[in-house]
């Protein structure tokens, strides 16, 4: 096998990344993606929380595909090409990883400080969606906190999460330690096998970090090991209210927040069913409003889902994750909307809805909406009740 074979992947796709990075308005395009992307989950990242879901976008990997110029199209067409990497090796395959390293190979190649800063900020982006995967993979609902908090409480300092003391922290760590040791020759060699052995031992090593703690938790749970904090009530009937009903409720969250994600507000079952609840919104900015949630704060979204359903099953007439799926969900939480408690799950959503206002009016300019406060306040409700009917319908 002669070395054009051996380095399919550099000889189609290295050309297009020299010269697009060639020009430092998208090397900031790039790093910005990435910077914001920690920003915007920092919450969870900067935590050792692990029952919260750290999602991955189209849009976050849309980052390095716009920065190159480079199509999804045209990586699968040189994967499938290469020779060295196997048609089976599904994330070895996966148009995302390889670009992500060949970038991060144009970077390490470079060899100064700087590149190699950027090469490393890459790496820990590439890590951040292995962990996504893996934390999926592990739990295919998001895990009950109060179990989880009692999980990371409980471990020893064999743990990496224990002792680096946040998620980001573990990635970080993880795919350095890769990177900068075993695979330090090969990320700057750049041969096809180098790029699908690399993302197949990182992912490996992602894999067993979530699983300790996964093993750790589902023996905590089988146990009935909560972690209760002193502001909460633990009287019988609410211990068995946490024990019985916390993680259907974890399972709905998820559920909906794949649905929002992936597809979107359902046009006719519930954003145009919000407009006839909620006269003088528009359709339009509406539609806006609710695209621009899901593009710039998916980590809100399971949140606002959770407080809703916390707020009627908990606060509700003796309701139960069952009742989700008739008319009493939409009436109940259509009050809760008007009431004036002032608790902190109902103040934690009015604070998220006037957040999603103002991020769509940094987006689209302070006079998208009048800024009177009837007008304000009718598409912060029809934003709520957009949430309502979508619950609403993903339950049915």
């Amino acid at each position: 096998m002669d070395n054009k074979e051996k380095f399919v992947l550099v000889e189609r796709l290295y050309p297009k990344i020299e010269e697009a990075l060639s020009e430092q308005r998208n090397i900031r395009a790039l790093l910005s993606g990435v910077q914001k992307y920690a920003d915007k989950h920092s919450e969870i990242l900067l935590t050792t929380d692990m029952s919260q879901r750290l999602i991955f976008a189209d849009t976050d990997k849309k980052v390095i595909f716009n920065a190159t110029g480079i199509s999804e199209v045209e990586v699968k067409k040189a994967v499938s090409d290469a020779p060295l990497i196997p048609d089976n090796w599904k994330k070895a395959t996966n148009p995302f990883y390889m670009l992500m390293l060949l970038t991060i190979h144009y970077f390490s190649k470079k060899g100064d400080a700087k590149s190699l800063s950027y090469a490393d900020a890459l790496t820990v982006y590439l890590g951040y969606l292995l962990y996504t995967t893996n934390h999926k993979a592990f739990f295919p609902y998001c895990p009950n906190k109060q179990i989880m908090d009692y999980t990371i409480n409980n471990l020893n300092n064999r743990y990496l999460l224990k002792k680096l003391g946040t998620i980001h922290g573990v990635i970080e760590h993880t795919v350095f330690e890769a990177m900068h040791g075993r695979f330090n020759m090969e990320i700057r060699r750049g041969q096809d096998d180098d790029f699908s052995q690399i993302i197949s031992s990182l992912d490996a090593r992602i894999s067993s970090f979530v699983k300790y703690i996964a093993d750790e938790f589902y023996e905590n749970r089988k146990n009935g090991k909560y972690l209760f904090h002193e502001d909460e009530d633990t009287s019988e009937e609410n211990f068995h209210l946490s024990d019985n009903i916390s993680f259907k409720i974890d399972r709905v969250v998820q559920n909906v927040t794949s649905e929002i994600v992936s597809k979107g507000f359902d046009q006719n079952n519930v954003i145009k069913r919000s407009i006839a609840l909620n006269p003088g919104v528009s359709e339009k900015k509406l539609d806006a409003m609710l695209r621009t949630i899901i593009e710039m704060d998916i980590p809100n979204i399971p949140t606002m889902i959770s407080h809703i359903l916390t707020l009627f099953i908990y606060k509700g007439n003796s309701n139960t994750i069952e009742d989700v799926k008739t008319m009493k969900f939409i009436s109940e939480s259509m009050q809760v909307y008007k009431s004036n408690a002032q608790d902190p799950v109902t103040y934690k959503v009015k604070e998220i809805l006037l957040h999603w206002i103002d991020l769509t009016s940094d987006k689209y300019g302070r006079n998208f909406i009048s800024r009177g406060k009837t007008s304000l306040d009718n598409y912060r409700k029809a934003i709520y009740t957009c949430f309502v009917f979508e619950i609403f319908q993903c339950c049915k």
